[in-house]
């Protein structure tokens, strides 16, 4: 019986197997580190609500501004209702 064909692919396994006996060596340590040490979470702070937006193409904006950024329209940068 002939023996198997190494992989001639890198993403099947075997195909270097010194490295993937490597990684094996040094990603078990990391994944058990992982495991033990919960990581912080940090609650970020929402984003600012839009204050204002483009009456032609629906951008939305922080401040008023003569032009729209995202269309170019001119004067269509209107207060939201509240």
């Amino acid at each position: 019986m002939a023996a198997a064909t190494p992989p001639a692919d890198s993403r099947f396994k075997g195909f270097n197997p010194e490295v993937e006996a490597s990684h094996a060596e040094t990603g078990q340590p990391l994944n058990l580190a992982e495991t033990a040490a919960p990581a912080e979470v940090t609650a970020a702070p929402p984003p600012p609500r839009p204050t204002h937006h483009c009456d032609n193409c629906g951008a939305l904006y922080q401040e008023a501004m003569d032009v729209c950024a995202s269309c170019g329209m001119s004067g269509g940068v209107v207060k939201l209702a509240d």
